[in-house]
């Protein structure tokens, strides 16, 4: 697989104190990820079920064959076991709109925060959110639909794909 979308829960709690920064030595707050909650954790799965998810193996991984026929993989590390779920990862050939879409909906199922390969900053999909993890990830910006995340990673002399430009789910 050749591009990635790294996912990670957006639940965590700050810890008291504050670790070093190792550049400036400075205070930096510390936090704990949380992982998915319980109805999070479902509303994953159910929707992977819904999009045609298929377990290869015993691990988290699930393979969706996506709109356009390519296929995708999706790997949340411990979506299916009792630990936490904290991060992991949905993977393609290249990025494409159907793909952009199903990051989008993973992200509402599970209030997801999503870092696609070559974007500096993380993405989440609504404003409430964004606002409530500014102070952890103070670059964090929104992307509200798989058209706004293709118009942030696309090279600027592309157009999107036909039918595509003016998405707004």
């Amino acid at each position: 697989m050749a591009f990635f979308i790294q996912l990670r829960s957006s639940n965590h709690v700050r810890l008291d104190g504050d670790t070093p920064d190792p550049r400036t030595g400075w205070g930096m707050p510390s936090y704990r990820d949380l992982g998915l909650s319980a109805p999070e954790r479902q509303a994953v799965v159910a929707l992977l079920q819904r999009l045609g998810g298929r377990r290869p193996g015993v691990d988290d991984r699930v393979h969706l064959t996506l709109t356009d026929s390519s296929l995708a993989e999706v790997h949340l590390r411990g979506l299916y076991g009792a630990g936490p779920c904290v991060n992991g990862h949905l993977a393609a050939e290249a990025v494409s709109m159907p793909l952009l879409h199903v990051a989008v909906e993973l992200a509402r199922a599970g209030r997801l925060i999503l870092t696609p390969d070559g974007f500096p900053r993380p993405l989440v999909i609504d404003e409430p959110l964004r606002q409530s993890l500014s102070t952890r990830y103070p670059q964090v910006q929104s992307g509200y639909s798989a058209a706004m995340i293709w118009n942030l990673l696309r090279p600027r002399d592309l157009d999107p794909p036909a039918g595509e430009g003016e998405s707004t789910e």
